[in-house]
This record gives structure tokens, sequence and C-alpha cells, in this order.
């Protein structure tokens, strides 16, 4: 098997992908990364409800489930869809620990993001909608206006065609007015070409082991 499950330094798992020699979330602490960069800076950041969000790169589900438990918690209705070229296998997903670590109550519920069908809005409860959606994000078409986006792909050293400005303006054209892109990665070409495409980017603190991070605001 090419991804192995990896324990970071919070508890919670990341994959290493040796094909590609990248990590899915931060050894430092996965949890601790999407918490901050995706739920602190991104979703928390706007006060749309209910909210569209949009994930580049679904990966372990990691951000759908933080962001499900963090719309129960503030009574907000989240309609998610993320975007994933090369999706887990099963023997991998079933084995991920967020569930009993973060909220064992919602086990099920992470589960169920796994496993549910791709292509249609499966209602995960009551206030959290998934939709799955298998395929390129540089080669589809974005039919929905979102609110926040994570953009989660892998590194620009690693896929440059995800960062290089096309899915960027893309992703613009799709957003609201004053709608938030986030994302772990804060290398000067990653602003240069945010900032090319009309995003207002910010650069806050990063979690353990990342000095800075971006916040990308449509103006």
């Amino acid at each position: 098997m090419n991804k192995i499950l990896i324990t970071s330094k919070d508890g919670t798992h990341t994959i290493f992908d040796k094909e590609t020699d990248e990590h899915y979330h931060s050894v430092f602490g996965a949890y601790t990364e999407s918490q901050q960069v995706f739920i602190t800076n991104g979703l928390n950041s706007s006060g749309r409800n209910p909210l569209n969000v949009l994930e580049i790169g679904f990966g372990t589900g990691l951000n759908a489930f933080l962001a499900m438990i963090e719309g129960q918690k503030n009574n907000r209705i989240v309609f998610y869809e993320a975007i994933e070229l090369y999706p887990l296998v099963p023997e991998l997903t079933r084995n991920l620990n967020y569930a009993e670590l973060i909220a064992p109550s919602f086990a099920s519920l992470f589960f169920e993001m796994h496993n549910c069908k791709w292509n249609k809005q499966i209602a995960i409860t009551k206030s959290f909608n998934l939709k799955k959606i298998p395929g390129d994000a540089l080669e589809m078409e974005l039919t929905n206006i979102y609110d926040v986006v994570f953009f989660d792909a892998f590194s620009p050293d690693k896929q440059p065609e995800m960062w290089d400005g096309r899915l960027f303006e893309k992703v613009y054209k799709a957003m609201n007015t004053g709608g938030v892109l986030t994302t772990y990665c804060a290398k000067g070409i990653v602003k240069r070409a945010l900032k090319e495409k009309g995003f207002k980017v910010e650069v806050l603190p990063g979690p353990p082991g990342k000095r800075h991070v971006i916040r990308a605001v449509k103006q």
C-alpha cells in the first residue's frame, strides 16, 4: 500500500503518501492544524447561515468532520462540497482515529461521511449536508456559490498545477463577495497567485511546525 497511517504529535492520525512523499496533515498535530487553519481561520470567520463550503481535497475527511462538529455546536446549517481526485480506500478510513479522540459521540457520522455515495448531496445530520465529488478540480466547472473555501491540496512542490493561479481564478468566480479562502500554505508564489486573481491576502500565525498560513478574502 502506498499510503500508511502515522500518529501525529497531538495523537491524531495523518497519512503518509509514499508516491508523493508527503503527509496529508501536519506531523506536529493533524487535528491541531485543521482546527486552526480551516475552522478558526475559515469557517468561524464567516457569519453566514446557512453556509456553503467548498473543500479542495476531501482526503481523510478531517476538515469536513470538524466543520460538522462546529456547525452543530453553533446551530449553523452547513452545505459542504468536497472535490477529491484520489479517494482513500476503506481499509484506511475505517482505522482513522479522529472520531474516538475528538468527538466519540459522532463516530458513526464520521464513517457515514466516508461510506456515503459520491456525487449526491447527503444529509449527514439535520444541519450538515455533504456532497463528495470525484475528479480533478482543475477540469470541472464549479456550479455553486461558496462562502468559505478550504484549499487543502498537496503542497506546491508536489502539485504545482493546483497553485499556479488557474484554480484560484475559478474558485474566486464561484465565491460570494466577502467569502473566505483559507490554506495551510503561505509560500510567496501562493500569495502572489491569490492577489493576482483579486483576493485580499492575510498572513496569519501558523499551527505548531508552521510559521504562517493564509486567509484570502474575495473583495
